[in-house]
């Protein structure tokens, strides 16, 4: 995208400041040939060469904030920038703060709002390629890296204060007395130095020699889908792109993907090689069979040696086997840099699955881990330095989508290294290439590993060394280690490379990262002869069947050539709407029912087989999991997806007998007594009895239960959900189908007091990329856009608190905002009305009504109820429902089911009229995504017909787990029940006000909410972010920590709920009851003891939160 430079020096005027910072720029002009910026504060500049690819009339760089002054340099692309926006949005709303304003459309603005708002952590909440530094008018700055490096950033310093951040090694030669690489996954500021941002758990072996190697057991079933959501990401672009395709299986299947996601006609690819070599043939079938316009570069060993000193000089090293594979990528950059700005790779799949040849002698799954970790931590020096180095010499930003963070996640956390073993019978990355047999070509599908100094020609290196040794004569190579004492030179080739960086980066010689052992082989745990100092030993191995069938326009040196397969072009469609209805599987631009989101893998099943329906469907649903723990995790978005044991928030799926459950939201495990339910289920569905039918029934059966627990009104019906943010959408569709010719209008109250992703989904948007009814090979909703079916609906969020905290006049504002909509609309509207029973802190919201200055809802108006806490008496739910409110709730909160499952209560007046209903429209196809036949009720069998018969197990298994709880809390008369809640939370209040450091905000509906102050008086409370911290490490065993003071509960696993923002640099943590609780205390098992462990653990760590957290970070 561009070349960054940011200069702090003190001791310079203004004029000196901007003069130094557009020479050391300029020298970035290649980055970002466009225009260069500069912007000038006290005591620092900003530089910025730009390659405009986002907003390219407007998106000039540096960018400052003109209402606060605060300025950044960035380089690359954020990919989820319209995601931030809509953050910093609802974070002004919710603090009552002035909207945000934007000057421009580039990805790069987002930044800014949330770096004013969140300082360094901005860093986390980025999804991109990117290194950037923001500046606040006063100089303090963070700096940031992407979590794999993909983008380059350096940092230099002089004693005299002097700091110096560039992209490229050469602004900092001879201006700084120390020079480092910016690390990868890192931020930085001047207070606390280097901060690692990007720290999975299945990266932590790697940081901490210590640590315990994870060795995951999952399949690859799901690395197809997360791939093709990295491709859609990354064709974000105002100026188009295009694909760089090296004829290998990485690049292909990059355009496989493509092809279903875009117009391939459009779309130029582009290679280079010598004649008949390996790259040369395979891509020119790919391009023939995919329909792209493709273009050639046929180079000769002449020109490669010729070019040697501009590689040297933009790559920025002296490493042989880097620079060897940089030469045919510089012409690569050239051509493809002549057609366009922006071009996809398939850089990073060897490293995440094992595609160097060495890997054949790899012994065991433990040693596969533990090498893919070693190499994916060099890639920034690597394969990544020269993507980025050879594109940008030539203005070209090369994108890669096997480095996104969702699919390193999954190759590394989930998939069994034993999946990507070499062995006798299966070629490296077989598992991978066998998810597109039948869509890219055979001969290229199959072909073997070939790196690119290989694959272009099988014996242009070997000229090249010969070269590069008669420009060094015996007396330089004799004197090699006394001149290079640091990484002494083995060859005159080597000698050649290292003279050459020596003229351009004099004294960055330490820079350079050099392969253990000489290659990229030679710091394996094992022995390997596959490659060697000068690269692949056996270079036939690379020939393959479409070498020398074909040489046709080999001396068409630059020519374009445009194939097709077939004599067709293949397409796709051109946005995510469109897309979604395609099914991959069944061949470019099949159609696939709508209604059937599997593609008729399992509703196609037949009733009364012999055999375990439901886990076959499973199965062709490409869910593998079997164990219930796993199981449970199946069935819902991300948040759901278990990884090391726990979800998205840190909690098992599993009952957690010796821990302290005091939860709110979906922060709580399964109790004992659910999971032994739930297991009889499973047993059921595995068995022979497991048909679909079986299913539906166990299905009918919760609907059942849910109603009787709750005593719910004759005629009544429940709607089943995978989680509370997708009952959302019932709410929305029980509107559009009464109102087909009306305008959905949705009012969300309470914003910033309920579920994650509620506004989203009140306004049936896409909350994730991963949804309950999506196989790894269907094309699933992209996160952000439109369910199909929906038509765009307007929202207002009434915050829940105003800047000062204080809780929002919502009727007030309601009824003022209808009023003004109304006046405004001569079209009918239909009006969506979402308030809630028990926000994180426990109060409810209100209505206008007659009374008020505004006036009553509109008679017609659908009120929506949120009471997923279940924090309400049976009684105040049949008052929702007599009154034709629709009621949402859930099983894994408050009843402490597995997260997550969720049920929507329709009154009976409600129900009786969208089955009356004749001229609905169809059902969203949408919605299929999310909901099958099985979670509808009968008298709605309009709906359910319109729907697939996939079984949701997961769901089925988690209402189970909360069902014996909500039975028993049920049962317990709504008067003791608010006796027994508000008798413990007196006592909790107590506790958590004898903590020096704690102060109680509220007590609501059995939830105690408390601020946390910091150290001084004059510092005021934590926020959010260190909230957040706090709340993960009460699951943690700190036992080795001292802390500030001695406490006997540090190891003492706690489960509370997740910290709130109050205001703007306010939060708080909550302890709240459950239904688990209520029960014990009205058996009286219960004992204050619990509590009191449980607030003093929580008061320890936030005396020693400095000593935790460098704990933790340890």
């Amino acid at each position: 995208m561009c070349g960054i430079l940011a200069l702090f020096d003190g001791a310079l005027s203004a004029a000196e400041l901007e003069a130094l910072c557009k020479r050391l720029t300029s020298l970035l002009s290649h980055r970002g040939p466009d225009e260069v910026g500069c912007h000038v504060g006290g005591g620092f500049a900003l530089g910025h060469a730009r390659l405009s690819i986002m907003d390219p009339a407007h998106g000039h760089q540096p960018l400052v904030h003109a209402p606060t002054g605060n300025a950044v340099v960035h380089n690359g692309e954020i990919y989820n920038h319209a995601e931030l926006r809509e953050r910093a949005a609802l974070e002004a709303a919710a603090a009552r703060a002035p909207p945000v304003v934007y000057a421009t459309h580039s990805d790069s603005e987002s930044i800014l709002p949330l770096f004013e708002t969140h300082g360094a952590h901005v860093a986390a909440m980025l999804d991109g390629m990117f290194a950037f530094v923001a500046v606040r008018p006063d100089g303090t700055c963070v700096a940031a890296r992407d979590p794999c490096g993909i983008k380059p950033l350096y940092r230099g310093w002089s004693a005299s204060g002097r700091v110096l951040f560039a992209s490229e090694l050469k602004c900092l030669v001879g201006h700084v007395e120390h020079a480092e690489e910016f690390p990868a996954g890192h931020l930085w500021t001047a207070e606390g130095g280097y901060e690692r941002y990007f720290a999975p758990d299945w990266l932590r072996p790697t940081l901490d020699p210590a640590a315990p190697l994870i060795l995951p057991t999952g399949g690859v079933e799901r690395v197809r889908g997360l791939l093709k959501r990295a491709v859609a990401k990354r064709l974000m672009s105002d100026v188009g792109y295009g694909l760089l395709l090296s004829g290998g299986l990485d690049s292909a299947i990059v355009c496989a993907l493509m092809a279903e996601l875009t117009d391939m006609s459009k779309i130029k690819s582009f290679t280079v090689g010598m004649p008949n070599s390996p790259d040369i043939m395979a891509a020119r079938e790919v391009a023939k069979h995919f329909g792209t316009v493709h273009h050639e570069y046929l180079f000769s060993p002449d020109e490669a040696f010729a070019m040697v000193p501009q590689v040297v000089y933009h790559l920025e090293t002296y490493e042989p086997e880097l620079i060897r594979s940089s030469i045919p990528n510089y012409f690569l950059a050239k051509l493809a840099g002549a057609h366009t700005k922006v071009v996809l790779t398939g850089e990073g799949a060897d490293e995440l699955f094992a595609g160097y040849l060495y890997f054949r002698d790899c012994p065991d799954r433990e040693a596969m881990q533990r090498e893919t970790l070693r190499i994916w931590g060099h890639l920034h020096n690597v394969n990544l330095q020269r993507s980025d180095r050879m594109g940008m010499a030539h203005g070209l930003e090369a994108r890669v989508p096997f480095l996104d963070v969702e699919l390193l996640e999954e190759a590394y956390g989930r998939v069994d290294p034993a999946a990507k073993m070499h062995t006798a019978t299966k070629a490296e990355k077989h598992a991978l290439r066998a998810l597109f047999e039948g869509e890219i070509p055979h001969d290229v599908l199959w072909r073997t590993k070939a790196m690119q100094c290989e694959g272009v020609g099988t014996d242009w290196v070997s000229i090249l060394q010969a070269k590069c040794a008669a420009a060094v004569s015996d007396a330089e190579f004799g004197a090699a280690s006394a001149t290079f004492p640091l990484n002494p030179p083995q060859s005159k080739e080597e000698f050649y490379y290292r003279k050459l960086f020596a003229q351009s980066h004099a004294g960055m010689d330490h820079f350079v990262h050099v392969w253990e052992g000489g290659c990229r082989a030679g710091g394996a745990a094992w022995q390997s002869a596959v490659y060697t100092r000068a690269g692949l030993a056996d270079t036939a191995q690379l020939r393959h069947a479409l070498m020398d069938a074909d040489k046709e326009g080999e001396d068409a040196r630059g020519e374009g050539l445009r194939g097709t397969a077939d004599g067709t072009a293949r397409s796709g469609a051109s946005d995510a709407a469109n897309a979604s209805a395609i099914d991959p599987s069944s061949g470019a631009g099949a159609k696939r029912n709508a209604a059937d989101p599997l593609g008729g893998a399992a509703s196609s099943l037949p009733s009364g087989s012999t055999t375990s329906e439901v886990m076959r469907a499973l199965a062709d649903a490409g869910v593998r999991a079997t164990e219930l723990h796993e199981l449970l995790g199946t069935g819902g978005d991300s948040r759901i997806s278990l990884k090391a044991g726990v979800n998205k928030y840190g909690i098992p799926a599993t009952p957690q007998p010796r821990a302290v459950v005091r939860s709110s939201c979906t922060s709580s495990p399964p109790t004992a007594a659910g999971y032994a339910a739930a297991a009889e289920v499973l047993a059921r569905m595995a068995s022979a009895d497991g048909t679909i039918d079986a299913f539906g029934a166990e299905m009918r059966a919760v609907r059942t239960r849910i109603a009787t627990a709750l005593k719910l009104p004759a005629g009544s019906e429940v709607v089943l959900a995978p989680s509370g943010v997708e009952a959302e959408y019932i709410g929305m569709l029980v509107a559009q189908q009464l109102h087909p010719h009306a305008r959905l209008h949705s009012i969300v109250a309470a914003a910033g007091e309920v579920g994650t992703a509620t506004a989203e989904a009140a306004r049936c948007v896409s909350y994730d990329n991963l949804t309950p009814f999506c196989a790894p090979t269907a094309r699933a909703p992209t996160k952000g856009s439109l369910l199909d079916g929906f038509a765009h609906i307007e929202q207002f969020c009434v915050p829940a608190r105003d800047a000062t905290g204080k809780q929002s006049d919502e009727a007030a504002a309601i009824g003022a905002h209808i009023d003004a909509v109304a006046a405004a609309s001569a079209e009918p509207i239909a009006w969506v009305v979402r308030q809630v029973a028990g926000t994180k802190t426990g109060f409810t919201t209100s209505l206008p009504d007659a009374a008020s200055a505004c006036g009553a809802l509109p008679a017609d108006a659908l009120v929506v109820i949120d009471a997923c806490q279940l924090r309400v008496s049976c009684e105040l739910v049949h008052s929702y429902l007599r009154q034709g409110q629709v009621v949402l709730i859930t099983g894994s909160k408050f009843v402490h089911g597995a997260s997550f499952s969720a049920a929507i209560l329709i009154p009976p007046e409600l129900a009786q009229r969208l089955e009356a209903v004749r001229d609905a429209p169809p059902l969203p196809v949408g919605l299929g995504a999310h909901f099958s036949a099985h979670e509808m009720p009968d008298r709605l069998s309009r709906w359910a017909e319109q729907l697939h018969r996939s079984p949701n197990l997961g769901l089925l298994l988690r209402w189970h787990t909360a069902l014996p709880m909500l039975e028993r809390l049920c049962a317990l008369p709504d008067g003791e029940r608010t006796r027994l809640e508000d008798a413990w939370a007196a006592s909790v209040a107590q506790l958590v006000e004898r903590q020096p450091r704690l102060s109680v905000l509220s007590r609501e509906a059995g939830i105690v909410s408390f601020t946390c102050a910091r150290p001084s008086a004059d510092e005021g409370m934590y926020g959010l972010d260190e909230l957040a911290k706090v709340h993960r490490w009460l699951q943690e065993d700190f036992a080795h920590v001292q802390g500030a003071r001695p406490c006997a509960h540090r190891s003492l696993v706690c489960f509370i709920g997740q910290a709130v923002a109050i205001t703007r640099g306010v939060a708080v943590l909550r302890i709240a009851s459950s239904a688990d609780l209520l029960v014990r205390l009205h058996d009286g098992a219960y004992e204050l003891a619990m509590e009191e462990a449980l607030v003093d653990k929580i008061g320890w760590l936030i005396e020693s939160y400095d000593a935790v957290l460098d704990a933790a970070l340890r």
